[in-house]
Protein backbone atom coordinates (compact mmCIF):
# COMPACT_ATOMS: atom_id res chain seq x y z
CA UNK A 1 0.00 0.00 0.00
CA UNK A 2 1.36 3.42 -0.92
CA UNK A 3 0.67 6.63 1.00
CA UNK A 4 -0.40 9.57 -1.16
CA UNK A 5 0.97 12.88 0.07
CA UNK A 6 0.22 16.54 -0.53
CA UNK A 7 2.84 19.17 0.38
CA UNK A 8 1.46 22.65 1.13
CA UNK A 9 3.91 25.47 1.84
CA UNK A 10 4.34 28.96 0.41
CA UNK A 11 8.14 28.60 0.54
CA UNK A 12 9.57 26.72 -2.48
CA UNK A 13 12.67 25.57 -0.57
CA UNK A 14 10.54 24.13 2.22
CA UNK A 15 8.45 22.18 -0.31
CA UNK A 16 11.61 20.93 -1.96
CA UNK A 17 13.07 19.73 1.36
CA UNK A 18 9.93 17.71 2.20
CA UNK A 19 9.77 16.30 -1.34
CA UNK A 20 13.43 15.24 -1.26
CA UNK A 21 12.95 13.44 2.06
CA UNK A 22 9.83 11.71 0.78
CA UNK A 23 11.60 10.53 -2.39
CA UNK A 24 13.67 8.22 -0.17
CA UNK A 25 10.51 6.45 1.07
CA UNK A 26 9.37 3.47 -1.03
CA UNK A 27 5.76 3.49 0.21
CA UNK A 28 5.13 7.20 -0.38
CA UNK A 29 3.84 8.92 -3.53
CA UNK A 30 3.87 12.73 -3.65
CA UNK A 31 0.61 13.50 -5.46
CA UNK A 32 1.11 17.28 -5.60
CA UNK A 33 2.73 20.38 -4.14
CA UNK A 34 0.77 23.57 -3.49
CA UNK A 35 2.09 27.05 -2.73
CA UNK A 36 -1.05 28.07 -0.88
CA UNK A 37 -4.08 26.85 1.01
CA UNK A 38 -6.61 27.85 -1.67
CA UNK A 39 -4.86 25.67 -4.25
CA UNK A 40 -4.62 22.82 -1.72
CA UNK A 41 -8.34 23.11 -0.96
CA UNK A 42 -9.23 22.60 -4.62
CA UNK A 43 -6.97 19.56 -4.87
CA UNK A 44 -8.29 18.00 -1.65
CA UNK A 45 -11.85 18.34 -2.89
CA UNK A 46 -10.94 16.55 -6.16
CA UNK A 47 -8.47 13.85 -5.09
CA UNK A 48 -8.08 11.32 -2.29
CA UNK A 49 -4.96 12.18 -0.26
CA UNK A 50 -3.75 10.11 2.72
CA UNK A 51 -1.38 12.61 4.30
CA UNK A 52 -0.64 16.31 4.07
CA UNK A 53 2.47 18.23 5.15
CA UNK A 54 0.91 21.63 5.86
CA UNK A 55 2.58 24.94 6.66
CA UNK A 56 0.59 27.02 9.13
CA UNK A 57 1.52 30.58 8.23
CA UNK A 58 0.87 31.37 4.59
CA UNK A 59 -0.45 34.44 2.80
CA UNK A 60 -4.20 34.50 2.39
CA UNK A 61 -5.71 31.44 4.00
CA UNK A 62 -3.46 29.83 6.63
CA UNK A 63 -3.08 26.12 7.32
CA UNK A 64 -5.41 26.12 10.32
CA UNK A 65 -8.15 27.77 8.26
CA UNK A 66 -7.67 25.18 5.51
CA UNK A 67 -8.17 22.34 7.98
CA UNK A 68 -11.37 24.01 9.16
CA UNK A 69 -13.03 24.09 5.73
CA UNK A 70 -12.23 20.65 4.30
CA UNK A 71 -15.07 18.13 4.73
CA UNK A 72 -14.18 15.23 7.05
CA UNK A 73 -14.44 12.64 4.28
CA UNK A 74 -11.81 14.52 2.23
CA UNK A 75 -9.42 15.37 5.10
CA UNK A 76 -6.05 13.59 5.11
CA UNK A 77 -3.91 13.06 8.19
CA UNK A 78 -2.01 16.30 8.81
CA UNK A 79 1.58 16.96 9.78
CA UNK A 80 1.93 20.68 10.44
CA UNK A 81 5.23 22.25 9.41
CA UNK A 82 6.15 25.72 10.60
CA UNK A 83 9.01 27.87 11.80
CA UNK A 84 6.95 29.06 14.77
CA UNK A 85 6.66 26.94 17.90
CA UNK A 86 3.76 29.02 19.24
CA UNK A 87 1.36 26.98 17.06
CA UNK A 88 2.39 23.62 18.56
CA UNK A 89 -0.33 23.58 21.20
CA UNK A 90 -3.01 24.35 18.62
CA UNK A 91 -1.66 21.65 16.32
CA UNK A 92 -1.82 19.01 19.03
CA UNK A 93 -5.23 20.24 20.18
CA UNK A 94 -6.28 19.52 16.61
CA UNK A 95 -5.02 15.97 17.00
CA UNK A 96 -2.58 16.48 14.14
CA UNK A 97 -0.47 13.46 13.30
CA UNK A 98 2.59 15.55 14.14
CA UNK A 99 4.15 19.02 14.27
CA UNK A 100 7.51 19.63 12.61
CA UNK A 101 9.37 22.75 13.66
CA UNK A 102 11.49 24.12 10.80
CA UNK A 103 14.31 23.45 10.25
CA UNK A 104 13.78 19.79 11.11
CA UNK A 105 16.23 16.92 10.85
CA UNK A 106 15.87 13.88 8.65
CA UNK A 107 15.49 11.71 11.77
CA UNK A 108 12.68 13.89 13.12
CA UNK A 109 10.97 13.86 9.71
CA UNK A 110 11.12 10.07 9.54
CA UNK A 111 9.67 9.78 13.05
CA UNK A 112 6.76 11.94 11.91
CA UNK A 113 6.21 9.79 8.85
CA UNK A 114 6.22 6.69 11.04
CA UNK A 115 3.45 8.19 13.21
CA UNK A 116 1.33 8.62 10.11
CA UNK A 117 2.03 5.05 8.99
CA UNK A 118 0.87 3.80 12.39
CA UNK A 119 -2.33 5.81 12.28
CA UNK A 120 -3.11 4.69 8.75
CA UNK A 121 -2.51 1.04 9.59
CA UNK A 122 -4.51 1.21 12.85
CA UNK A 123 -7.76 1.83 11.03
CA UNK A 124 -8.55 4.82 13.28
CA UNK A 125 -7.93 7.43 10.58
CA UNK A 126 -11.55 8.62 10.60
CA UNK A 127 -11.54 8.98 14.38
CA UNK A 128 -8.40 11.15 14.30
CA UNK A 129 -9.80 13.34 11.53
CA UNK A 130 -13.14 13.73 13.29
CA UNK A 131 -11.42 14.85 16.51
CA UNK A 132 -9.18 17.25 14.58
CA UNK A 133 -12.11 18.91 12.81
CA UNK A 134 -14.14 19.21 16.00
CA UNK A 135 -11.22 20.96 17.68
CA UNK A 136 -10.69 23.31 14.71
CA UNK A 137 -14.29 24.46 14.96
CA UNK A 138 -13.99 24.95 18.73
CA UNK A 139 -10.80 26.99 18.40
CA UNK A 140 -12.23 29.10 15.57
CA UNK A 141 -15.20 30.04 17.75
CA UNK A 142 -13.03 30.77 20.82
CA UNK A 143 -10.19 32.79 19.35
CA UNK A 144 -11.32 35.84 17.40
CA UNK A 145 -8.63 37.96 15.83
CA UNK A 146 -7.89 41.19 17.69
CA UNK A 147 -9.76 44.23 16.51
CA UNK A 148 -6.99 46.58 17.68
CA UNK A 149 -3.34 46.26 18.58
CA UNK A 150 -2.06 48.57 21.31
CA UNK A 151 1.51 49.88 20.97
CA UNK A 152 3.54 52.60 22.64
CA UNK A 153 5.06 54.64 19.85
CA UNK A 154 7.23 57.72 20.43
CA UNK A 155 5.87 58.10 23.97
CA UNK A 156 2.20 57.81 22.95
CA UNK A 157 -0.27 54.95 23.18
CA UNK A 158 -1.58 54.05 19.71
CA UNK A 159 -4.41 51.75 18.71
CA UNK A 160 -3.66 50.09 15.37
CA UNK A 161 -6.18 48.27 13.21
CA UNK A 162 -4.59 45.01 11.92
CA UNK A 163 -5.85 45.52 8.32
CA UNK A 164 -4.08 48.91 8.25
CA UNK A 165 -0.65 47.39 9.02
CA UNK A 166 1.37 47.05 5.81
CA UNK A 167 4.60 45.59 7.21
CA UNK A 168 6.78 45.45 10.31
CA UNK A 169 10.53 45.92 10.43
CA UNK A 170 12.75 44.74 13.25
CA UNK A 171 16.08 46.31 14.17
CA UNK A 172 17.83 45.25 17.40
CA UNK A 173 15.39 46.13 20.23
CA UNK A 174 13.06 48.22 18.07
CA UNK A 175 10.21 47.75 15.63
CA UNK A 176 8.98 50.01 12.87
CA UNK A 177 5.32 49.32 12.17
CA UNK A 178 4.30 50.71 8.80
CA UNK A 179 0.59 51.45 8.54
CA UNK A 180 -1.49 53.15 5.90
CA UNK A 181 -1.17 56.53 7.67
CA UNK A 182 2.14 56.47 9.57
CA UNK A 183 5.26 54.67 10.70
CA UNK A 184 5.28 53.79 14.41
CA UNK A 185 8.58 53.35 16.28
CA UNK A 186 8.16 50.84 19.10
CA UNK A 187 10.74 49.80 21.69
CA UNK A 188 9.96 46.07 21.55
CA UNK A 189 11.52 43.06 19.91
CA UNK A 190 9.71 41.00 17.36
Amino acid sequence: MSITVLIVDDEPLARERVRMLLEEEKDVVVRAECAGAAEAKELLLRERIDMMFLDIQMPGMDGLQLVGIIPPERMPLVVFTTAYDEFAVKAFELDAADYLLKPFTKRRFQASLERVRQRLSSGDRDLFISRMLTTVNTIAQRLPYPEKIVVKSDGRICFLQPPEIRWIESEANYLRIHTVQAVHHVRETL
